[in-house]
């Protein structure tokens, strides 16, 4: 069953049809070496899920936090270069500090935390988790990266908690795989060896994760 109104022929529906058709094409193509095509397919799914909430007049900021997790993918799709990583990487926090104002904004407020413990226990085991992945990275980095990393990890850290502040289950599930995904990219990318056989188990794991998140939020906040 479709989660918008009005069939395939919805623009909603066939925005997110897209969306995930384009991804499981990535998932295939992700090996491949570098080039524009192959670019453009990593890009789709975000853009899809972008108009999607812009054409469902949803807010403004799922539409910008959308739009700039799609201009993350272009960026991290030229791997190997450090200037395009923090492209990415800078692209990716300012998507995480929209979301931030937007699960923020539709919200009981913090209040909610200490109100149900469920929710105090999930938000200090993000916190938590976010001190053990820094920890771990940090002597993996260059003095160069640490500020945008750290600053990432805030950001992250933060998206994470607000989650749990809004009456969205689907928000709160895909703000965990997206803490999920961003771990097992930061594990790949500064803690694998380059020839690591893990490494065939990471790159699929971070993309359905990335994806299965981006997905539930605007599920969450959209249906």
């Amino acid at each position: 069953m479709l989660p918008f109104p009005g069939g395939l022929e919805a623009q909603a529906n066939g925005a997110l049809i897209l969306a995930i058709l384009a991804a499981i094409i990535y998932l295939y193509a992700r090996n491949l070496p570098v080039s524009w095509r192959r670019s453009v397919v990593k890009t789709i799914p975000l853009a899809a899920l972008a108009w999607l909430s812009f054409g469902e007049g949803g807010p403004s900021l799922l539409t910008a936090a959308l739009a700039l997790s799609a201009l993350g993918d272009l960026a991290l799709a030229q791997e190997d270069d450090d200037r395009f990583f923090l492209a990415g990487l800078g692209a990716f926090l300012a998507a995480h500090i929209a979301y931030v104002a937007l699960f923020a904004t539709g919200s009981a407020g913090f209040a909610i935390l200490t109100a149900e413990p469920w929710r105090l226990a999930a938000a200090l085991a993000i916190c938590a988790f976010g001190i053990f992945m820094l920890t771990r990275l940090w002597p993996a980095l260059d003095t160069a990266m640490r500020p945008a990393v750290l600053a990432y990890m805030l950001a992250i850290v933060a998206m994470g908690v607000t989650a749990f502040t809004t009456q969205s289950p689907a928000v709160m599930a895909g703000a965990v795989l997206f803490i999920a995904s961003d771990a097992i990219l930061a594990t790949e990318r500064f803690l694998l060896a380059p020839d690591a056989p893990q490494r065939t188990v990471t790159g699929p794991a971070i993309w359905i994760t990335y994806i299965a998140a981006q997905i539930a939020i605007v599920l969450g906040v959209l249906v």
